[in-house]
């Protein structure tokens, strides 16, 4: 990477996190008072209005594509591909009115936006099985709720894959719960925002969420788990291609 470019993702990088920082000051007190009280789809509206908010600040517009897929009366087992640390926030982009994430514990450790992640969304510690059982059981209470679930089904940010394997876990979610995979493409994030050894931050791009056609499961049992898996990673695979 030319020093040019280092220097401007670096200052890119510092004027992101102060947005980031101040932003999330400026509300936390009110995700205190909601989380207390749990009043988590508000507590939610506020995340997806911080989103907004970051993104404006960092020059980064969002562009929906295909948004007539998603029936806004629907719950969804929600599938992205994941490239950068921007994915979360992209998110909150979808047209889908209250969702949860499930993310890795680690994040619990953050200054204030731990707090309100845990309190919020579903941690999960996947390298302890009785950890990831309690989420699983956690994600499916919320579904069972009427209340969407965006699990990233690499597992986490994969350096050195185009698209890692998926884990089976979301799948099954939908499978054991008679609810529609809904597969997103999130575009431009990792160009925005490498996910590499130093952070660095380059804006003024545009960051596309392409939403794929919803994949009903109702008639699917669990014998139908890896054919379900292949099928929605192959879909990602093949729209992920289209677009590089």
């Amino acid at each position: 990477m030319p020093l040019w470019k280092k220097i401007w993702g670096k200052i890119g990088l510092v004027w992101f996190g102060l947005g980031f920082i101040f932003f999330m000051l400026i509300i936390f007190p009110l995700h205190y008072y909601l989380l207390k009280k749990e009043r988590k789809n508000a507590s939610h509206a506020l995340n997806k209005l911080w989103g907004r908010f970051i993104f404006l600040w960092g020059g980064i517009p969002v562009k929906i594509h295909n948004r007539h897929l998603i029936d806004k009366q629907q719950v969804y087992v929600i599938t992205p591909n994941h490239k950068s640390y921007l994915d979360i926030p992209a998110c909150h982009f979808l047209p889908i009115s209250q969702f949860r994430f499930i993310g890795k514990a680690e994040l619990n450790d953050l200054p204030i936006f731990g707090w309100m992640f845990q309190k919020l969304h579903v941690p999960v510690q996947r390298d302890q099985p009785s950890a990831a059982a309690r989420s699983f059981i956690m994600s499916q209470k919320i579904l069972q709720s009427g209340i969407s679930m965006v699990i990233f089904p690499e597992g986490g940010i994969k350096r050195g894959h185009f698209l890692a394997p998926f884990k089976e876990g979301p799948f099954l979610l939908a499978i054991k719960l008679k609810i529609p995979v809904l597969p997103v493409v999130i575009q431009n994030t990792s160009q925005i925002m490498p996910d590499k050894d130093k952070l660095y931050f380059f804006p003024f791009q545009t960051i596309h969420l392409h939403i794929l056609e919803p994949i009903p499961t109702h008639q699917l049992n669990q014998e139908d788990l890896p054919v379900l898996t292949e099928k929605v990673w192959n879909l990602i695979h093949d729209k992920m291609k289209s677009l590089s």
